[in-house]
This record gives C-alpha cells, sequence and structure tokens, in this order.
C-alpha cells in the first residue's frame, strides 16, 4: 500500500468536516490576506467547535456531585448531540438546516442583498427532533424515537426546571457518546480529534459499557421469554398450544396516524410465535400542496416496543432495535386536514408577528 493509499483511508481529523485540507502534493498558495468566511463555512465551523467543547464538558461533568455542574452536564449534553446533528446535515446542504424552507434564512445563505444587514440570529434553524429524524433519513442508525432522545430529555429537564436525575444523565451521555462513534464510523472521522486523548479513554469505556448493558439486557430478555415457552409447551401440548397461539394473535393497525403508536405483526425471536411490533408514529412538519387542492405531511416511524402474547417477550426501544428487520419506517404520509391547515398557517402568521 502506498503512502497515498494509506492518507485516504486513515480516519480524519474532526476539523475536516467544514475546513477541506489541500492535498500534500500541491504546491502552498501565495499568502495573501485571508478571505472572508461564507456563511455555510461560518455555521458548518460554528456547529462544529461548539459540539466538541459541549461533549467535552458533558464528560468533565457528568460524574461531579455538585448539583450546578451536573445540571451544566445536562445542558451540554443535549447541546452538543443536536450541534453534531446540524453539521451532519449541513455538510450535504446547510439549506436542509433552514426550517420549512425558511424564506430568509435561504436568502442568507444565498447571501442576497437584502440581507446584508440581517444578523446570523435570523436565520431560522430546524428543530432538535426534526434534526434526530432527518440524520436517520441520511443513514445514521439511531435507536429509539425522536421525542424519547435521552440527550434531549435531560436538556431540556435542566434548561427549564433545573431539575436533572443522574441515572437518566448517565443514560444521556452514553447515548451521546454512541452517536458521536456512529457519525464519526460514517464519516471515517479520528474521534480523539474530537473527544481529545484526555477523554477519549472514558469515552470508549462508555460506549463499550452501554453496548455490553443493551446486549446482557437484550439476552436476558430473550433466554426468560424461551424458557417460559419451552414450560407452556410442555404444559399444554402441540395441539393445545397451536389452539392457544390461535386465540392469542395480537390486533395489529395498517394506517399510521400522528399521535398514535401503530403496530404490524412480527415474528417473535424466543417463539416464533406472531407478535406486535410497536411504531411510535411523529410527523416531520413539511406540509406538501397538492395542485388541486388539500394537503399532506411527511411522517416518520420509529420501532418503539415489542411484544409477543404467548411467551410474554416485552422489548423496549434500544433492546428492539436487536430484533432482525425491526427497522424505521417511512410511512405515505398522511392527509390534512382543512381546519388543522388553517391552524397552521395561523400559528406561522404569528411567529413571524404579521
Amino acid at each position: 500500500m502506498t503512502t497515498s493509499d494509506q492518507s485516504d483511508t486513515s480516519p480524519r481529523p474532526f476539523s475536516d468536516l467544514w475546513q477541506p485540507r489541500r492535498p500534500q502534493a500541491e504546491a502552498p498558495a501565495p499568502r495573501r490576506k485571508r478571505p472572508k468566511l461564507s456563511l455555510e463555512m461560518r455555521l458548518l465551523s460554528s456547529l462544529g467547535t461548539s459540539s466538541r467543547w459541549h461533549s467535552r464538558e458533558a464528560i468533565r461533568y457528568f460524574t461531579s456531585d455538585d448539583d450546578n455542574e451536573l445540571l451544566h452536564a445536562a445542558t451540554s449534553t443535549g447541546m452538543a448531540s443536536e450541534l453534531l446533528l446540524k453539521l451532519f446535515i449541513g455538510r450535504t446542504s446547510v439549506a436542509l438546516l433552514a426550517d420549512k424552507g425558511h424564506a430568509d434564512s435561504l436568502l442568507l445563505l444565498a447571501n442576497h442583498p437584502a440581507t446584508s444587514d440581517m444578523p446570523l440570529s435570523a436565520f431560522r434553524s430546524i428543530a432538535a427532533g426534526q434534526a434526530l429524524t432527518l440524520a436517520k433519513k441520511m443513514g445514521l442508525s439511531i435507536p429509539g424515537p425522536s421525542g424519547d432522545f435521552a440527550p434531549f430529555v435531560v436538556r431540556n429537564s435542566a434548561a427549564h426546571l433545573a431539575t436533572v436525575d443522574t441515572d437518566e444523565l448517565t443514560k444521556a451521555v452514553e447515548l451521546h457518546s454512541t452517536l458521536t462513534k456512529e457519525l464519526f464510523d460514517h464519516l471515517s472521522i479520528d474521534p480523539k480529534s474530537f473527544w481529545g486523548d484526555e477523554n477519549w479513554g472514558a469515552v470508549e469505556q462508555l460506549i463499550e459499557d452501554k453496548h455490553n448493558k443493551d446486549k446482557a439486557r437484550y439476552t436476558a430478555k430473550l433466554s426468560a421469554a424461551k424458557q417460559r415457552f419451552e414450560e407452556l409447551s410442555q404444559t399444554l401440548g402441540p395441539s393445545v398450544l397451536e389452539a392457544f397461539r390461535a386465540t392469542r394473535k395480537p390486533r395489529v393497525s395498517i394506517g399510521f396516524s400522528i399521535g398514535t403508536d401503530e403496530s404490524v405483526a412480527f415474528d417473535c425471536p424466543a417463539c416464533g410465535s406472531v407478535g406486535q411490533l410497536i411504531y411510535h408514529v411523529q410527523d416531520e412538519g413539511s406540509i406538501h400542496y397538492e395542485p388541486g387542492g388539500g394537503a399532506w405531511m411527511d411522517q416518520w416511524a420509529d420501532p418503539a416496543f415489542f411484544e409477543c402474547p404467548i411467551c410474554e417477550l416485552e422489548l423496549e426501544q434500544d433492546e428492539v432495535y436487536r430484533l432482525p428487520g425491526a427497522e424505521d419506517y417511512i410511512p405515505d404520509g398522511r392527509e390534512v386536514e382543512e381546519d388543522e391547515l388553517h391552524q397552521m398557517d395561523y400559528d406561522e402568521d404569528m411567529w413571524r408577528d404579521r
């Protein structure tokens, strides 16, 4: 393998996500006045450096005995996850970060003269939950519904109620650490350049501990369910067991709608019976208008829970993602009712002070 081949396959430093490196063979450019960074590069740089700082703060303080330092760690954990997800999305196109195609935000990105006196704070970004959903669509494997994402939960609790649960905070830091590994593996980034040598050992241990805990919990539940099924089989016998299975088939729903948990039939990994895989369904917020009238909205469904009526196996969130074939689901979308559409328009006008 040549030196150039090694450089192509080796992990890149984290700053490469917003600072493309000049090939080594290229002659250095003559010294000249540094050009002003575009808004796109400024945004990506801010997202990158801030997510790195907040991540290191979370690792530093999440085991503290001081209440204020724990609040700081909780806030930083949620901030770090949100900013890192938006950096991941913004590398494809910063326009994806503009909330609902917000006109002023897009004009800022285009450096339009109308925005010459407009501060960067005028850019209206998508919400944290939307960023998580979009990142999943773009290839990141992040278990659990967006609304229950632990880093966002502890951040909101700390920021709005000045409360933090240490167990939930530890779970959030573990999940954020796992998120960084998934993202950096996806982009071939050296994690040490993000976490720093002094933090990487602790982060690596957190990731390993979370993986082992999830695997152990899943394996234990599966083993217990298999034992229950074996006992049931011996008690009932083959013919009665089949009749029992027939009467205990779950009722599953085919359609998806906002604010509800919908289910699909799914084979139980412990006993082979038909169980139900329950999805948490949420709107993405983008409205599509039909030429002839009417509108519909994109949705996203996360596998959130599995239960088997025969062996009584129950799996939640991270455990569900260990089921072969249990993946995020993209429904066809839902129709937006007329009165709901008017309410959305009214809220948008209020937001823009019109």
